[in-house]
C-alpha cells in the first residue's frame, strides 16, 4: 500500500497510485494497475494491463495482451478468461 507497489509474485490486494506485479491473485486498486504475467483476480483504476489469467478490469481504459487485437483495449470493462 502507498505511492507504488511492485512484487514479483502478488497475493492479495495492492493498492496505490502505481501498482505492479509479474504474476498476481488478488485485486490492484490504483491509477495504473499493471500484471505483467498471469492475474487471477480484478483490476480498479484508470488504466488496467493484465496478459494471461482470469480476471475482470474496471478503469477508463482497460488492456489485454491476449486474444484477438479488436478485444484487447476496451474503456470501461475488460474480461477474460483463459481456455486453458
Amino acid at each position: 500500500t502507498g505511492l507504488g507497489n511492485i512484487a514479483k509474485e502478488s497475493r492479495g490486494t495492492q493498492i496505490g497510485a502505481i501498482n505492479y506485479a509479474e504474476e498476481s491473485r488478488g485485486a490492484q486498486i490504483g491509477a495504473i494497475n499493471v500484471t505483467l504475467d498471469r492475474l487471477v483476480g480484478a483490476q480498479f483504476g484508470l488504466i488496467c494491463y493484465a496478459n494471461k489469467g482470469w480476471y475482470v478490469q474496471l478503469g477508463a481504459l482497460t488492456v489485454r495482451g491476449v486474444g484477438p487485437w479488436y478485444t484487447r483495449i476496451t474503456p470501461g470493462v475488460g474480461l477474460h478468461r483463459d481456455k486453458e
